[in-house]
């Protein structure tokens, strides 16, 4: 036996050298020359889309922000042309980029594009995401697979999978940019929310950014499902299907808008439907700042605002003009809130308040309560008084109004009509209105 034994140790050698042999004769290239044909390879598959690629982008790890489209062509001397659903439709910015050898071949946009570099820039142009990096999205790519037909992205500090297609050579970026664009901006005048139907199913879904938390009740507690998505000409699609009722969607096509201005998206295959919802008039009004002009009421509101600023400059006391004015929150308190001028250069705040209550969606009921400070109380007595009739009886009495806007889901001006007098009726707006005597 020991014979043997010393025999198979001396055999060892022989066989490890025989399977090296072997795994070194599987190339019959060396690894830097097989490195160099692959990415001459990739090079020759990017610039034969002689009209771009659409790119699936999507930014964050986690795809918390979503995804976007972009366009991009690969050019001669390591050019690329970038266009972006984030810019306008015609808009194209031309850069560099390069294959690069790394644990694979590496797609790096290498200068800086701010179509491109928008989502992976330290400092995002539009505060998105932290301040030391952004959306946090990448600018090189291991390339995983690439074909005339597809070409598979992998983000080397994401992991994210970037998916690009070639555009059709018929096709005009313009025209398919405007496209997407236009699906973006419905998107965008979307509710904050969404009821969602599938079958039995009923969930609701909030949307930050281009992400959709649905929750919906479970068997025993409430399930929730997260779908990070991008627009497409028609729709939305899917980062990953969404699993939800153990079923699979991939994305929802829209529908249309109904004459509620309600948004409808569907999907065929699980007969999923979603109805976007938002806020009524009446929450987002006393959620919010709204401010005065004197341009913006009827004549009855006119001349009431014109008694109060001219018994403001005739008191001995020597009151000015009022520098803003709005409905809303100031010091804890709800009511008619307004930067009075204390010197003819400087102004303080104070408010007097209002008890307040919907009755439905566009009505609501406003009552005089009259709590205020020192100045408010100065100033209230010096002509004050006169504004506040437009808004609730001064003797304590509510005042119910009508609600109506420009637009129901993002109002830029919000009508209140008085329902016991026809002729008062002022438009407020959701921004600061300085002098708003003078406007």
């Amino acid at each position: 036996m020991k014979k043997i034994y010393y025999l198979l140790l001396l055999a060892l050698p022989l066989i490890f050298q025989s399977c090296f042999k072997d795994d070194d004769d599987i190339f019959d290239k060396p690894a830097s020359q097989r490195m160099e044909e692959r990415l001459m390879q990739d090079q020759q598959v990017l610039m034969g889309a002689t009209n771009g690629w659409i790119m699936e982008y999507f930014p964050e790890k986690e795809q918390s922000y979503g995804g976007y489209t972009m366009f991009v062509k690969f050019g001669e001397n390591n050019s690329v042309t970038v266009a972006s659903e984030l810019g306008k439709a015609d808009q194209t910015e031309t850069s560099m980029y390069e294959l690069i050898p790394d644990s694979g071949p590496v797609l790096t946009f290498n200068t800086h594009n701010s179509l491109f570099h928008y989502f992976s820039d330290p400092s995002n142009p539009d505060g998105i995401g932290p301040v030391d990096s952004g959306m946090g999205g990448d600018y090189e790519f291991m390339v995983v697979e690439a074909t005339a037909e597809k070409v598979y992205l992998k983000g080397k500090k994401t992991g994210n999978t970037i998916i690009m297609t070639p555009i059709a050579t018929d096709i005009s970026w313009t025209d398919l940019m405007q496209k997407y664009i236009d699906m973006a901006n419905i998107m965008n005048s979307a509710g904050a929310s969404f009821n969602f139907t599938m079958g039995d199913i009923k969930a609701t879904a909030t949307m930050n950014y281009r992400t959709l938390l649905f929750s919906y009740p479970g068997e025993e507690s409430y399930e929730a499902a997260t779908a990070s998505f991008r627009v497409t000409t028609d729709g939305i699609a899917f980062y990953k299907p969404l699993q939800i009722g153990g079923k699979e969607i991939t994305g929802m096509k829209y529908v249309g808008e109904d004459e509620n201005m309600v948004l409808t998206f569907t999907d065929e295959a699980t007969g999923a439907t979603m109805h976007d919802t938002w806020p009524a008039l009446s929450e987002l009004f006393f959620s919010g700042k709204w401010y005065f002009a004197k341009s913006l009421m009827s004549d009855y509101g006119k001349g009431l605002w014109t008694s109060a600023i001219n018994k403001l400059y005739a008191d001995p006391n020597g009151y000015y003009d009022i520098y803003w004015a709005h409905m809303g929150v100031y010091s804890g308190l709800y009511g008619f809130c307004f930067a009075p001028l204390d010197t003819p250069s400087t102004f303080a705040r104070s408010i007097v308040s209002y008890t307040y209550g919907t009755v439905d969606d566009n009505h609501i009921w406003l009552q005089l309560e009259g709590r205020t400070d020192q100045l408010g109380i100065a100033y209230v007595n010096a002509g004050v008084s006169d504004i506040l009739k437009m808004i609730g009886s001064l003797n304590g009495e509510k005042k119910t109004f009508t609600l109506t806007a420009d637009n129901p889901k993002n109002p830029s001006v919000i009508q209140l009509q008085d329902n016991d007098l026809a002729s008062n009726y002022f438009m407020l707006v959701p921004f600061e209105v300085r002098w708003p005597t003078a406007q």
